[in-house]
């Protein structure tokens, strides 16, 4: 013989949903307030093997000589084509430099 089913009253689901929806609206806060404090505290890790993406102190001295009201700096590359693409690569890596350039500079640090 099976046991019957537990008859919920309305009260107890209306606990029930209102608890778990205490829990969304706290799980929702945790992360924008963990959003927020990650665009105020913003920063970048390099995890490759040949620490491709990490500046150099030169390099951070200069972009942190750079003031706000300084002109607007261009930089020109030339690649030379090959038959294996190998300037694409090139192109993706020195437009990644270029990214982090422009974000050390912004962040000054």
């Amino acid at each position: 013989m099976t046991a019957p089913a537990p008859q919920w009253g309305t009260r107890a689901r209306f606990g029930a949903a209102g608890t778990v929806g205490l829990q969304l609206l706290l799980v929702l806060a945790i992360v924008a307030a963990a959003n927020w404090i990650s665009s105020r505290r913003y920063r970048r890790w390099d995890w490759t093997d040949d620490v491709t993406y990490t500046l150099g102190d030169k390099t951070l001295q200069v972009l942190n000589r750079i003031a706000d009201g300084d002109a607007k700096y261009q930089v020109v590359a030339f690649y030379l084509p090959d038959e294996y693409g190998a300037w694409e690569t090139a192109l993706k890596r020195t437009q990644d430099l270029m990214e982090e350039y422009r974000t050390r500079s912004r962040d000054r640090g």
